[in-house]
């Protein structure tokens, strides 16, 4: 689970270098599957503030691995996205 700290429409950025897909709410958010060097995906969607499910798959096929997660509430910087706010169990 992401905790997300207020309502808004929020852009996530995956960056990668090899593969890696995120999901929201088990639908399939960011592809950026594939053997690359890093780059990143971009995708926008409106939350309300609280937990919501999150997957991020990732494999490393050759040299140079990275993984990252930014978000960007709309009219804020863009940041990664603080350990504090992610991978929460509710059971």
């Amino acid at each position: 689970y992401i905790r997300i700290p207020t309502d808004g429409s929020y852009t996530f950025t995956l960056r990668s270098d090899d593969g890696s897909n995120m999901y929201l709410h088990n639908t399939l958010f960011i592809e950026n599957d594939g053997s690359h060097s890093a780059r990143s995906r971009s995708n926008i969607v409106a939350l309300k503030k609280g937990l919501h499910p999150l997957r991020i798959d990732y494999f490393e096929d050759y040299m140079g691995a990275s993984l990252n997660l930014y978000w960007q509430l709309e009219n804020q910087p863009v940041e990664k996205v603080p350990a504090s706010s992610y991978f929460f169990r509710t059971h």
